[in-house]
């Protein structure tokens, strides 16, 4: 089954100057029993206008059906500007310590990182909560509208659903349990904050969806 989600997506991207977004294909152990280690990254590519993204979507889609994988994105804008100023400081860093293993992978660990991220004056920056259960999402969208946070969208999961929603205070989820990173409802109910918003553009499974 194929998880397709990139229509939404594109409404959730914002394309201020100087923007990009990072796209990683993860081939997941869960997904694939046989292999050797937990996950592999298949794929990756950094985004800076919707048509790039669509110049890359053939192969994002093709690698994620070739590998039983996801295609896995962070709705947070990034900055190319401080993407260029964290990279040339980690590869200074590194020469001086004549440090040179896996130095071609700087750029693409660096854009995960929260060093990169822009910070965007025009639009409320949003978070995310992980439902895992779909049986599960419109009650707590219920609650958290309930609460006073305003939902911005829901992206599906495999399980469950990925909820947008616009930056809160965090006072407002102060009576509800706590365990781990996890919010428990008093029906049972829970969900999971995701300050990274790292969420599935595209997927391919063997679950039913």
């Amino acid at each position: 089954m194929i998880l397709d989600n990139i229509d939404k997506i594109k409404g959730l991207l914002k394309w201020p100057d100087g923007v990009f977004y990072y796209i990683q294909v993860i081939q997941r152990k869960k997904e694939n029993p046989d292999m050797p280690v937990s996950d592999m990254k298949r794929y990756q590519c950094f985004i800076t206008s919707l048509k790039d993204l669509d110049i890359h979507l053939p192969r994002i889609k093709k690698v994620c059906c070739d590998y039983n994988a996801r295609a896995y994105i962070s709705i947070l804008p990034r900055s190319l500007e401080k993407l260029a100023k964290q990279c040339l400081l980690e590869y200074a860093q590194r020469v001086n310590k004549a440090l040179y293993n896996r130095v071609w992978d700087i750029p693409n660990r660096v854009a995960l990182s929260e060093d990169v991220r822009m910070s965007d004056k025009k639009n409320k920056p949003l978070r995310m909560f992980d439902v895992d259960r779909k049986e599960d999402v419109q009650f707590i969208k219920d609650f958290i509208s309930g609460v006073g946070i305003r939902i911005v969208d829901a992206i599906p999961t495999i399980n469950g659903a990925h909820i947008f929603v616009e930056a809160f205070n965090p006072s407002l989820l102060n009576g509800l349990a706590t365990k781990d990173e996890d919010y428990i409802l008093p029906s049972g109910e829970s969900f999971t904050y995701r300050p990274d918003c790292n969420t599935i553009l595209y997927a391919s499974t063997s679950k039913s969806l």
